[in-house]
């Protein structure tokens, strides 16, 4: 690649080559989204402009680009910018990348909020994704946001800014409830995709999640269900009476975790005795368990 006497689609047809010789797994995908990116125009113009040629600078930055990808960086790193349920959301390395399944999260959560003035929690924001997506269907709603990561934080922050959200999304730094110590809320529903990969499974991961994502956001301990049980044992005590909980599961794990939550009687932490009802777990596009929701009946 060794412009400037290249056109788009040429660029976009060589790059495309490079990624599938490097092992990519959508080079073709891949070579027009990051083409599209360096120039800053929409990918559909690579064919409909197809005559136009790049610039020798235009030319490196791709090039630069493509090597990125090559060496397993994920697509949406390089260019900065992630799609979840309408909305474009910035993301940088550093931050759990959203993914597809989560959007089925976000739906059957909110299925239970109601459209009236509601208090959601969100643990583990990352970039804001599930808290920017309940803020945009749920525009009565106030939704806070927490994550161990200054970096998630400020990049949550960076989004509901951009998205206009910002005055109903608080975002908070701490270790799950802890971030709330001092506080005395108690919300209608808390929501979370917590991190659920067992640690057997670290190294089957595909190397771009491996050793570009971070570990924080994805390794959930032996049984991938550490991050899990905290959550769910936490939640009475600051869930309403009639409040939801709703969290992103790895499908080999619903059967135990619905076993778990039913018989569940108690939150240590706060002295309190508790019924779950409503259990259930909902399946993702591939028909596999995916989405564990559950109402919190009784607290005394």
């Amino acid at each position: 690649m060794n412009g400037p006497d290249m056109n788009l689609t040429c660029a976009a047809r060589i790059g495309a080559k490079y990624l599938e010789k490097e092992g990519v797994s959508s080079p073709s995908n891949d070579a027009e989204e990051l083409l599209s990116h360096v120039l800053s125009i929409q990918r559909l113009r690579i064919y409909t402009e197809y005559t136009r040629e790049l610039e020798r600078e235009e030319v490196k930055r791709y090039a630069n680009a493509l090597k990125r990808r090559a060496r397993g960086e994920p697509l949406q790193y390089i260019t900065g910018s992630v799609e979840f349920r309408g909305i474009s959301l910035v993301v940088e390395p550093g931050v759990f990348i959203p993914r597809p399944e989560t959007e089925i999260t976000v739906e059957y959560a909110c299925e239970v909020i109601p459209d009236r003035q509601v208090r959601i929690l969100d643990i583990g924001t990352g970039c804001g994704n599930i808290a920017l997506s309940i803020a945009a269907e749920r525009p009565s709603a106030r939704i806070y946001a927490i994550d161990i990561s200054e970096k998630a934080i400020s990049l949550c922050m960076k989004n509901a800014e951009t998205f206009g959200v910002s005055s109903r999304i608080e975002v908070l730094h701490g270790d799950l409830y802890q971030a709330l110590n001092g506080t005395n809320f108690d919300f209608d529903c808390i929501v979370s995709n917590p991190p659920y990969v067992r640690d057997d499974e670290w190294e089957d991961l595909e190397r771009e999640v491996r050793q570009f994502e971070p570990a924080i956001a994805l390794k959930g301990g032996k049984d991938g269900l550490d991050l899990i049980r905290k959550i769910i044992i936490g939640a009475p005590r600051f869930l309403k009476q009639g409040g939801w909980l709703v969290l992103e599961i790895a499908p080999g794990q619903a059967e135990y975790l619905l076993d778990y939550i039913k018989n569940l009687k108690s939150c240590e932490s706060a002295n309190l005795s508790v019924a779950w009802s409503d259990i259930r777990c909902f399946n993702d596009l591939c028909g596999r368990p995916r989405v564990l929701r559950a109402r919190l009946s009784g607290k005394f």
